[in-house]
């Protein structure tokens, strides 16, 4: 048997009224109530009205409660990322406002409402608002209504499963994104116009290929194993082999024009030497450690008689120009980079490069009582502590010293302390303040994973905390990625599908973001039983006055 959804929502509205005017025989607080189910089942019946279809007579009626007091519904209908029509209706009752936003819309559609497959295709984003009550939105997804929050659709339950498929799609945006002809990486994709830009970034495609590698020995596919040496051999041809600043890497080339940018940075060079090292553990050719040893080498280089470094050089108006503001991040990649160089090579000289930069760390922590700033970044901004983490971290895996250990989980608790951790407050529930970028929460996710795995294996008693806080931002993280469910307005949302949305000011993916979310969630996916790791309930019930 079907009922029509006009009908659920009438009778529903009479039952609401008697219980208003005659006394409910029983009114259950608001703690013991669990609104998710009538909630949805409110949203799916909302999109059951605008596209006039029967409503299930098995769907509890008490969960699709239809309420009078002044409604203002207004509707858009999307078809491939574009605005196809919208309409709005205001009545005293949410089912005749709901007919009147739809017949509005029906009298403005921009496309032919007789186009079977248009029709089909198009998604109804839906924002209802009773008066004296906050609005809320719907939007349409395969013949359900999902809940809206800003243009995101909220994520309430995270599994294994869900991880599982986040990382696949991090992994295909990235081939998908990859430039064919020099297999490179650019540094930014624009979801708005489709636009990658012209000019390839060496520090975004050693990222990239970092987390290809990693994902590769996970769950081979023949495909990616065709494409590594090929970006592998990008990186070599963007390696200085000139006189001056010999291993460096070049910071970019324009695809257009062949122009490698005359600038060379430790961080391209840092993070292109942890992405040579995988090269060479996974193949053990000797090209990939060479090229990692000379960048090393042009590394002690640049490093400065207080233990602190210069940032890069760039080349303008024929003389190498210094950057050498501190910068916590770039002296937190060298060292690093160094102390991963002296695990694989035992070459002394790079165990006494990391020391110098690491004590540097280790005494602006005690200065800032352990969150540390620079004059890079605001003085909120968690990255550089985030960064001294992963730094110290590595450079105990050398050294194996008791107050590096000490100073570097006090710097994970002063991350810690800043995670967002309301779950009423959906939006923000897990990611960390000063921070509202997915790179930045993507990085403190794949630290935290790093040092919880670290600390698993080395027996330290510190380490649940850490583990559990990576389970809140991957939350965040995977409603913050664009997903089939969440790109119906963006007409290239479709190749933006497996990105984390660069913040809710930019529709764009930062490459490096996703390089940071999808090796946070391989090493979490890693570190979990398979199953149900966090549900978070809707704490505001939508069908009751």
């Amino acid at each position: 048997m079907k009922i029509h959804p006009c009908e659920v929502l009438q009778s529903l509205c009479l039952l609401w009224v008697g219980c208003f005017l005659g006394g409910c025989a029983r009114s259950p607080s608001v703690s013991s109530v669990d609104p998710t189910g009538s909630n949805q089942a409110l949203r799916d019946v909302v999109i059951s009205q605008l596209r006039d279809r029967p409503v299930p007579a098995e769907m509890p009626a008490s969960s699709t409660l239809a309420r009078s007091g002044g409604w203002r519904v207004t509707v858009k209908f999307y078809v491939n990322g574009q605005l196809q029509g919208e309409g709005e209706g205001s009545q005293p009752v949410l089912v005749e406002a709901l007919d009147d936003a739809r017949k509005t819309w029906e009298a403005n559609a921009h496309i032919d409402r007789s186009d079977a497959q248009a029709m089909r295709q198009g998604r109804f984003y839906v924002t209802l608002q009773r008066e004296g009550a906050s609005a809320f939105s719907v939007v349409e997804f395969q013949g359900k209504g999902l809940e809206v929050v800003g243009d995101l659709v909220a994520v309430r339950k995270l599994d294994t499963d869900r991880l599982d498929r986040q990382v696949e799609a991090g992994r295909d945006y990235l081939l998908r994104i990859l430039d064919k002809d020099k297999y490179a990486f650019f540094k930014r994709f624009d979801a708005t116009t489709g636009a990658g830009g012209a000019r390839l970034r060496t520090i975004y495609t050693a990222s990239s290929l970092y987390t290809l590698l990693k994902r590769n020995r996970q769950k081979k596919n023949p495909e990616l194993e065709e494409l590594l040496p090929r970006i592998a051999g990008f990186l070599l041809s963007m390696q200085s082999q000139g006189p001056e600043h010999r291993g460096a890497f070049y910071y970019s080339l324009n695809k257009d024009t062949g122009e490698k940018e005359p600038s060379f940075v430790v961080g391209t060079a840092s993070k292109t030497i942890f992405t040579l090292l995988e090269l060479y553990r996974d193949t053990k050719n000797a090209e990939y450690l060479a090229s990692a040893k000379e960048a090393g080498d042009w590394l002690l280089s640049m490093r400065k008689p207080d233990g602190t470094i210069v940032n890069s050089v760039r080349l303008t108006d024929g003389r190498w120009v210094k950057n050498e503001k501190f910068s916590t991040l770039y002296l937190g990649q060298v060292v690093s980079a160094l102390s991963r160089l002296y695990g694989v090579t035992k070459d002394r000289r790079y165990l006494q490069g990391a020391e110098a930069g690491a004590t540097v760390l280790l005494r602006r922590a005690e200065k800032m009582n352990d969150f540390l700033r620079d004059d890079f970044r605001a003085p909120a901004d968690p990255i550089p502590t985030t960064w001294a983490v992963q730094s110290l971290l590595d450079f105990h895996k050398i050294t194996n010293r008791p107050d590096v250990r000490d100073v570097c989980l006090r710097c994970a608790r002063a991350v810690l302390a800043r995670q967002h951790t309301d779950p009423s407050n959906i939006a923000d529930f897990g990611r960390f303040e000063g921070t509202h970028a997915t790179s930045g929460n993507g990085w403190i996710l794949e630290v935290f994973m790093e040092l919880y795995r670290h600390a698993a294996d080395a027996g330290w008693p510190e380490r649940e905390p850490f583990r559990a806080a990576a389970i809140r931002v991957a939350r965040w993280l995977v409603q913050n990625a664009y997903s089939p469910e969440n790109t119906y307005f963006l007409p290239h949302g479709t190749k933006a599908v497996g990105g984390f949305i660069r913040s809710y000011r930019e529709e764009s993916v930062r490459t490096d973001a996703v390089c940071h979310g999808i090796n946070g969630l391989m090493l979490l996916r890693q570190s979990v039983s398979p199953g149900v790791l966090l549900t978070v309930p809707e704490t505001v019930s939508l069908t009751r006055p």
